[in-house]
């Protein structure tokens, strides 16, 4: 299996990070049926509907947590912090748990917009959407993360956003620039066979530039060139440096930030921020299914017309 592994600013790149989650996805089953069944106290339920009606009765939210039996960091938080003794006093008395099956019940993932495993919800009893979190965490953040949402008064949970740096767009350089004569320039000017061959970014030269799907890409040699020409699939980004993630949530095209780049399975890909790195980190195949590298000019030629 293999990890996304993460590019930083020039001009190396860091210690691999990834999930260590088996990435093979699973049909869509229809939501399991609990009619018959009751929400027991220190117990996480499947059932969001007992769980609403239980929480509308005594006034306490519900705390929605997806995750997937392929996610690496899911079935940590299941092990290590979700079944401990400690978060079970909360269940059934302060506030109602409840497992999303992110597989089974993908109605739900698309209701609650939900792109990174695991993810939790805040139900507020009078059915408000509150705070949302992201992300595998200690059990003694996730109790102290309960004790938050327990507090707060019915339909007053605030809202906890995906984290992201203050000033983040202004500190980063695109990965696909506009020259002056309107060609479009891919890596931002840099070698895309140094970087794929060696981890490092190292410019271009102006007398070697080669057009690969309407996007130009600068090399350091002729014998750069030789092979770029030979297998240019093998050097070019993914998308050509546009975020496959926001392609597939918003169906847009947005570029992807240098500093927020990545290898996965020997391809480069690039992200417009540091959230869109983390959610194709925690799960590539959700954004893999259908955002493919384009495969001839004019499918490019469609994606890149979208981003001018």
């Amino acid at each position: 299996m293999s990890a996304v592994i993460s590019l930083v600013a020039l001009p190396s790149l860091v210690a691999g990070i990834g999930p260590d989650a088996d990435l093979s996805t699973t049909k869509e089953a229809p939501p399991k049926t609990s009619a018959n069944t009751t929400v027991q106290q220190g117990d996480w339920t499947e059932s969001l509907d007992e769980a609403r009606t239980l929480s509308a009765e005594k006034k306490i939210p519900v705390i929605l947590h997806f995750e997937a039996t392929w996610c690496g960091a899911c079935r940590r938080m299941d092990s290590q912090v979700l079944n401990d003794s400690a978060v079970k006093e909360f269940l059934g008395q302060r506030v109602i748990g409840v497992k999303v099956d992110a597989d089974r019940h993908r109605s739900l993932i698309d209701r609650y917009q939900v792109a990174t495993l695991p993810t939790e919800i805040v139900i507020a009893p009078d059915g408000t959407e509150g705070a949302r979190y992201v992300g595998a965490v200690s059990l003694s953040s996730y109790l102290a993360r309960l004790e938050a949402v327990a507090e707060k008064k019915p339909g007053t949970v605030a809202a906890q956003q995906d984290a992201r740096t203050d000033g983040e767009t202004e500190k980063t350089r695109s990965c696909l620039i506009v020259r002056r004569d309107g060609k479009m320039v891919g890596l931002g000017g840099f070698s895309p066979v140094a970087l794929a061959d060696n981890r490092k970014w190292q410019p271009g030269k102006e007398e070697f530039v080669v057009s690969f799907q309407e996007v130009e890409y600068f090399l350091q040699s002729e014998d750069e060139v030789t092979r770029f020409e030979a297998n240019p699939e093998d050097f070019v980004p993914h998308l050509h440096g546009c975020d496959p993630v926001e392609l597939h949530r918003s169906k847009l095209a947005r570029t992807g930030a240098i500093e927020f780049g990545a290898f996965y399975k020997g391809e480069v890909f690039f992200f417009a921020s540091l959230q869109n790195r983390t959610r194709f980190q925690n799960n590539p195949a959700w954004y893999l299914g259908s955002d493919q590298q384009p495969e001839s000019d004019s499918e490019a030629a469609q994606l890149l017309d979208m981003i001018r």
